[in-house]
């Protein structure tokens, strides 16, 4: 009897530890998938990759978004969806750089 006494504690940790690795590699994947979107619209930031973020992916920092000098309709539509995605993404210090503008330190 007592050897079952701790067979429910064991697998309602193990279930937990479950739940949250899969939780956290399904965070992982959304925020890598999320960089990579950004990235194809010309925005440069600094992704880390210790061994911290195999468990737990933190969010990119040093993001810079690049404008052109003249926008167009287009533009103002891709600033407005980069705005609204790093903002869905909680990201926080954006800089913003265009050609007559020097590039933030």
């Amino acid at each position: 009897m007592k050897k079952l006494s701790y067979t429910l504690p064991v697998a309602i940790i193990a279930i937990v530890a479950a739940l949250f690795l899969g939780y956290s590699q399904y965070r992982r994947q959304v925020i890598l998938q999320e960089c990579k979107a950004l990235s194809s619209d010309r925005v440069k930031f600094t992704l880390s990759d210790g061994w911290i973020d195999r468990v737990w992916q933190r969010l990119p920092t040093d993001i810079v978004v690049t404008i052109s000098a003249n926008p167009t309709s287009q533009d103002n539509a891709r600033e407005i969806r980069i705005r609204d995605r790093l903002k869905s993404m909680g990201a926080k210090d954006v800089h913003y750089y265009g050609p007559a503008m020097p590039w933030p330190q």
